[in-house]
């Protein structure tokens, strides 16, 4: 799922892109506060690709990349921080056709809310599902043409909804090295492409979030042939996407990050929630890692 450029035109790229001034030259917003490893029960367990945290940061919903949804409660300390993760229950994937899902065949990525509908999109199939519960049978939402025709395993990777019941649906790649991403935006059941996300490379999106700020957070991930490299940036969205802001440079010690909330703790402060997909491999591991952000309201 990269490509095939070696890593010195991909960091000649990155100067590029630089020297361009795509990248704002901020200090992160982002102070790390805790990481815990979620080792889960059973070979179905792994692959965790798309999250949500609940309203109080006491729970979450993950899908994976093999068609399961998993709902755990969060343990925490006094004061917020991340102790342990304790399953509640799973699901598999029901498709809008009443199958049960497997596999690839359920390559579930992202997870948003849409109302109190449950949005999740499916890399392989360019699709996005709509449930009205968990574990229940969805319905197909329609989606554009420049969704469906999105090369193989490069589908919406990433989705976030607006207050206002806004969805937004970003692809894995754009098609181009110097190619803004584009996000695809379903308003009051239209769907138009007239916003883009400016591309960093070799970074490509793994998940986005509304968060209560108002801005757009895009988690981006590169695979370096050794290990992952992770960033998050966060944008001002309007009639455009604008004012790029820097919320974590780039680190190595957060595994295959794919999924991405953004919420508000009791004690006010924005949290940022990010969880690692260990591709069923001994090697890699789950990990939920949590940010402070001192972002302004």
């Amino acid at each position: 799922m990269r490509h095939g450029a070696c890593e010195l035109s991909r960091s000649l790229l990155l100067v590029m892109a630089l020297l361009g001034g795509c990248v704002a030259a901020q200090a992160d917003t982002a102070q790390r506060v805790s990481q815990i490893e979620w080792n889960g029960q059973g070979a179905e367990f792994g692959g965790l690709s798309g999250l949500l945290i609940g309203p109080d940061g006491q729970s979450l919903i993950a899908v994976s990349d093999k068609g399961l949804l998993i709902t755990a409660a969060l343990q925490r300390d006094a004061d917020g921080t991340l102790r342990g993760v304790v399953e509640q229950e799973r699901h598999r994937l029901i498709s809008p056709a009443g199958q049960v899902m497997f596999d690839k065949d359920a390559d579930a990525e992202s997870l948003a809310w849409q109302g109190d509908r449950l949005l999740i999109s499916l890399e392989r199939r360019n699709a996005i599902w709509a449930y009205d519960a968990l574990g229940g049978t969805p319905v197909e939402v329609p989606v554009p043409q420049g969704i469906t025709a999105l090369q193989f395993n490069s589908g919406v990777e990433a989705m976030a909804n607006l207050p206002d019941g806004t969805v937004l649906a970003i692809p894995e790649r754009s098609g181009a090295l110097d190619r803004p991403f584009p996000v695809f935006r379903l308003r009051d059941g239209v769907w138009d492409s007239d916003l883009q996300i400016p591309r960093e490379p070799p970074y490509l999106p793994t998940a986005a979030d509304i968060g209560p700020d108002g801005r757009l957070y895009v988690l981006e991930r590169d695979f370096t042939g050794l290990g992952f490299r992770v960033q998050v940036r966060s944008f001002a969205i309007g009639d455009q996407i604008t004012d790029m802001q820097r919320v974590l440079s780039p680190t190595t010690d957060m595994d295959n990050a794919e999924g991405m909330d953004i919420w508000r703790d009791p004690a006010g402060q924005l949290r940022m929630t990010i969880i690692s997909d260990d591709n069923f491999l001994f090697l890699q591991r789950t990990l939920l890692t949590e940010y402070v952000l001192n972002a302004a309201d």
